[in-house]
């Protein structure tokens, strides 16, 4: 037998909700009003249109922190907590908190949940994990920019080289400026035949930029050139 699917009530409120509750919740899609997608709102208003309409159920008798964790998927202490409410366009979720604060990192509201203390100014709320959309408390700590940046080339996770967007050469290139350099070639016209600075050269023949690359490097003292006037570690 089957069986008929339970209507959603009227006065549904967005609040509280991550996607359309309508087909049992199926839908998913995002709300636009009444805990509705576009589609299903619009029929709910065709539906209702002269009728009288209760007010909406108001679902802010949920703390900020009640609605936060309604949108986190919860697993072991190890493991990540994915943010299932709105992102940006680079996977850090967004919550908002009140008319107050308006809206801040998910990740970021998650520490001052667990310490109770709202991210100091000039610090930022730090992923251990490397992963954006992860809400776990444990995996998540206040720390400055720098301390960020540094975490982030301590565990690699920066781009290097050709995977860079905005990179003008690849490794191979790379690897063939530093030999033709070595074996007597004019920095000038390396840059002019790859397009780049004549300094971007010198800072790449002399190991201070591309430096996962191999090659010949600290050519600068052969003869005929200018020696190098410092010590490149």
């Amino acid at each position: 037998m089957v069986t008929a699917p339970t209507p959603v009530p009227d006065v549904v409120s967005a609040q509280g909700l991550t996607g359309c509750v309508e087909d049992g919740g199926a839908c998913g899609q995002k709300i636009v009003g009444r805990g509705r997608c576009r589609k299903h709102y619009v029929r709910w208003w065709r539906r209702t249109r002269g009728a009288e309409v209760a007010p909406a159920l108001g679902l802010k008798t949920k703390t900020p922190h009640e609605r936060f964790w309604d949108k986190v998927g919860i697993g072991s202490a190890s493991e990540c907590w994915p943010w299932g409410g709105s992102a940006d366009d680079k996977g850090y979720g967004e919550f908002y908190v009140s008319p107050e604060r308006g809206t801040v990192p998910a990740h970021a509201y998650a520490v001052e949940v667990a310490t109770g203390q709202q991210c100091p100014n000039g610090l930022e709320a730090c992923h251990r994990c490397d992963n954006p959309p992860c809400c776990n408390p444990d995996h998540l700590y206040y720390g400055t920019r720098q301390q960020n940046v540094n975490d982030m080339w301590s565990r690699l996770r920066a781009p290097r080289g050709s995977a860079r967007t905005q990179a003008k050469l690849n490794e191979s290139a790379v690897l063939s400026i530093r030999t033709r350099f070595a074996a007597g070639e004019l920095s000038t016209h390396l840059a002019a035949e790859y397009g780049i600075a004549d300094s971007l050269v010198s800072r790449i023949v002399n190991g201070r930029a591309w430096h996962h690359v191999g090659g010949p490097t600290g050519t600068h003292g052969k003869p005929g050139r200018r020696p190098l006037n410092r010590k490149v570690v």
